[in-house]
């Protein structure tokens, strides 16, 4: 079976983000950037993340996939690619319906305030 080395992997740090913003020819990959499905499929967060903070942040993602008809999946992959610092998502699909889904995010727009609010 193949195998690709990507490396060593990391926590998009703050510092990592600047620096990436700074250098607007670089890109980050993004590597499993829906959680496994976490945001459609409503599971609870796992013990480390579940926090006040990223509740407060599914609600916004939640709020925005309201307004624009579109999953929060959709959401989130649009905003890592339109939000600074350039991102590409790296995702995987189990089912057609699912890769039909993620592709549509490439279609979605988010404007500059839901851009923000989500940042």
């Amino acid at each position: 079976m193949a195998t690709a080395d990507f490396g060593v992997q990391e926590y998009a740090t703050t510092e990592l983000l600047t620096y990436v913003k700074q250098h607007p020819n670089l890109k980050l990959l993004a590597y499993s950037p829906l959680l496994q499905g976490l945001y459609n499929k409503k599971m609870a967060l796992p013990e480390k993340y579940n926090t006040p903070e990223n509740h407060y942040r599914l609600n916004k993602l939640a709020h925005i996939a309201g307004e624009l008809d579109a999953t929060p999946n959709q959401v989130v992959l649009s905003w890592l690619i339109q939000a600074p610092p350039s991102v590409i998502p790296i995702v995987a699909a189990s089912s057609l319906a699912q890769l039909r889904e993620n592709l549509q995010a490439s279609y979605l727009k988010l404007t500059e305030e839901q851009l923000v609010y989500l940042s």
